[in-house]
């Protein structure tokens, strides 16, 4: 796998959820992504730990979604 390429706008947002290193840094480009009330929407978009290649610094994603993958069988 690799990162973004295998995971969807849906499934980066369900993989922050899961993931224990989730931090939130705001981000210009994703306002359209913050909730009305001024809630962040948790994606990995909007992770420290998601960097300009479009991938987790820390290697999470392809580990998280593999978890969540077996989970579904």
């Amino acid at each position: 796998m690799s990162d973004i390429n295998m995971a969807n706008k849906d499934q980066l947002k369900n993989i922050a959820e899961r993931c224990s290193e989730y931090n939130f840094e705001e981000n210009e480009n994703l306002r359209s992504e913050v909730k009305s009330m001024g809630e962040e929407t948790i994606s990995c978009e909007n992770c420290k730990h998601f960097n300009a290649n479009h991938k987790c610094s820390l290697n999470l994603i392809d580990q998280i979604l593999s978890s969540m993958d077996v989970k579904l069988d």
